[in-house]
């Protein structure tokens, strides 16, 4: 089904369409989110997508602030987190030396899907090699007790209006490539799968539309993670 009707229309859509997630103004490609506080801990968000902070001028309102606003007052630690748009999941699968020097000074890492146009040419057997690369590579360059986090992918609908037949194909495929990467997620303990899709039919518009929305689903997750692992010297 994916090479015989996803292919041809997600390419024609690329082609034709004028309206594009790469036309919203987003933050540097790189940038720091701090808030203070005591023992801060250490997060790498990296990724393509959402991470990119597509329709915000800086990333304190896009992905990595809301979630750094919805971490602290859980913890009631400090956090850092660094922020690499870097389309990994659907790109080369390793990360530059910038990055790998930053694995070895953190707590967790979060990594999000990349542009979705990307995605959703890629077969979910290639996919799911994509992620397992990417948890191997942050494991052997990470502090033992680092937590990772491979987040789904999002609504595209959230981002730019969709016809019916494309929101369909887009949300059928994506749900299979999420399902790739929870399995890649389970097979290991120091990683875990966030889906960013509400349970619904998968011909639903999903509801979640904002980078708020996105980490308070995101949050919890992490913010138990970084508890459990709170008093180990991993940095």
């Amino acid at each position: 089904m994916r090479d015989t009707v996803v292919r041809p229309v997600v390419k024609r859509w690329l082609v034709n369409s004028d309206r594009s997630w790469r036309a919203l103004e987003s933050p540097d490609s790189s940038s720091v989110v701090s808030v203070a506080g005591p023992d801060p801990d250490r997060i790498l968000l990296v990724g393509g997508g959402i991470t990119a902070g597509w329709g915000e001028n800086s990333h304190e309102s896009a992905l990595a602030g809301s979630l750094a606003r919805h971490i602290v007052p859980t913890t009631g630690r400090g956090l850092r987190i660094d922020v690499v748009v870097d389309d990994i999941l659907s790109g080369t699968g390793r990360f530059d030396s910038g990055v790998t020097s930053l694995l070895r000074t953190i707590d967790a890492v979060v990594v999000t899907p990349g542009d979705l146009d990307a995605l959703l040419l890629l077969s979910p057997a290639v996919y799911r090699r994509q992620v397992e690369g990417v948890l191997e590579s942050i494991t052997e360059h990470a502090p033992a007790g680092a937590q990772i986090f491979v987040l789904g992918s999002v609504p595209l609908t959230s981002l730019i209006p969709l016809s019916p037949l494309l929101r369909w194909v887009t949300t059928w495929l994506a749900g299979t490539l999420d399902n790739e990467a929870r399995l890649a997620c389970a097979a290991r303990t120091n990683a875990a799968f966030i889906s960013l899709r509400p349970d619904s039919a998968p011909d639903r518009e999903p509801v979640v539309t904002s980078y708020e929305n996105w980490a308070a689903m995101i949050a919890p997750t992490i913010s138990e993670r970084l508890d459990s692992c709170s008093d180990k010297p991993i940095r």
